[in-house]
């Protein structure tokens, strides 16, 4: 589709922009309704998320992950086994008991609570204790997926692959994610408007991206620390990569002065 409209790709985004501000608009009761069976844990650290919007999303594009609203409601896996998808390719595990899980538990459960801290976009809730001459803490609840968490990256990531799909599949923009990070490419005819469509359509779903990581289209570009130049992509069939000046930079050996 991308390749067949290339000359009306702009119309189309904004048309397919509209047609989804009017879904989130229409569906905005259900969004209401899946809220209010969240745990209030669940509610702060998805408080500016659409649920409605994102479940109705996975309907329309007939996403293979068919159970990530629901996990967007009562929460996401964080430890233990991740069922099949049917967006990663399924790996073999081999089943293990609580014994050989816990182990030494009590001192692994002091060793990791004397090195988590809460960040600045942790949602903790402490609870602190007055004893004697000094405060200690007497409880944390995070809702946030902790990177140390076995299953996290593979949450966080249903996300990302949802996303991915829903800017090619319905405002027709090829892009690609890593984690939270975006690429977009587009035609010379319809620059900007791929961009502008992927943007909409995450602030529709409540996930925005900062606008001050916002890379203006052009044909060179720099994503993930290695930059590329597609201006011989259709003349030549040749697209030119090399690393960041500044990751070159940190690898270089440091000049000596003889004194």
């Amino acid at each position: 589709v991308n390749a067949k409209h290339r000359g009306a790709l702009r119309p189309m985004r904004q048309r397919a922009v509209g047609a989804l501000k009017e879904l989130k608009r229409r569906w905005r009761p259900v969004g209401t309704r899946l809220r209010a069976r969240q745990p209030q844990a669940l509610q702060r650290a998805t408080q500016q998320r659409d649920l409605g919007l994102t479940a109705l999303l996975i309907i329309l594009a007939s996403w293979g992950d068919v159970t990530y609203a629901h996990g967007l409601v009562k929460g996401l896996p964080a430890v233990g086994f991740a069922p099949p998808y049917g967006v990663f390719p399924v790996q073999r595990a081999t089943p293990i008991g609580l014994e050989e899980v816990l182990g030494d538990w009590q001192k692994h459960n002091a060793e990791t609570i004397r090195r988590l801290k809460p960040g600045r976009l942790d949602q903790a809730d402490l609870a602190v204790a007055r004893a004697e001459d000094s405060w200690q803490i007497g409880g944390e609840v995070y809702a946030g997926l902790l990177f140390g968490l076995p299953l996290a990256v593979t949450s966080f990531n249903r996300y990302s692959r949802l996303v991915e799909a829903l800017g090619r599949r319905l405002v027709l923009t090829m892009v690609s994610l890593y984690f939270d990070d975006a690429t977009v490419g587009d035609w010379a005819s319809s620059k900007g408007s791929g961009q502008w469509a992927f943007g909409q359509l995450n602030a529709l779903l409540g996930t925005p991206f900062a606008e001050s990581k916002r890379q203006p289209m052009s044909h060179r570009g720099d994503f993930l620390g290695l930059a590329h130049d597609m201006s011989r992509a259709l003349s030549d069939g040749v697209v030119h990569f090399w690393p960041r000046d500044r990751i070159v930079q940190k690898v270089k050996p440091p000049s000596s002065t003889a004194s």
